[in-house]
């Protein structure tokens, strides 16, 4: 988890937390990215050249405890990923 981030774009999030219709990216870091980081990994991958276009990340994790529950959390900010990053490690 620390250094592989699946990225997704379009589609939809089911009620269930799965993903529908979704196009996926791997992306590969040398180290635990950063927040700013991932952004501009993302800019990158998906060519995001309008710098008026609204980016939205969200983490999802399983919170379940003996079947998956899979939980969506929106990442807006620094502290945002370094809260979802230890939510993933405690999952």
């Amino acid at each position: 988890m620390d250094r592989l981030i699946y990225l997704f774009s379009s589609g939809t999030v089911n009620e269930n937390g799965g993903f529908t219709r979704i196009r996926q990216e791997v992306a590969r870091f040398n180290m635990p990215p950063s927040f700013d980081d991932i952004t501009c990994r993302v800019n990158s991958l998906f060519k995001v050249e309008n710098e008026r276009m609204e980016l939205k990340f969200c983490g999802r994790f399983d919170a379940g405890k003996k079947r998956s529950y899979y939980v969506v959390m929106p990442i807006a900010s620094k502290n945002d990923w370094l809260f979802y990053k230890e939510l993933v490690r405690g999952s």
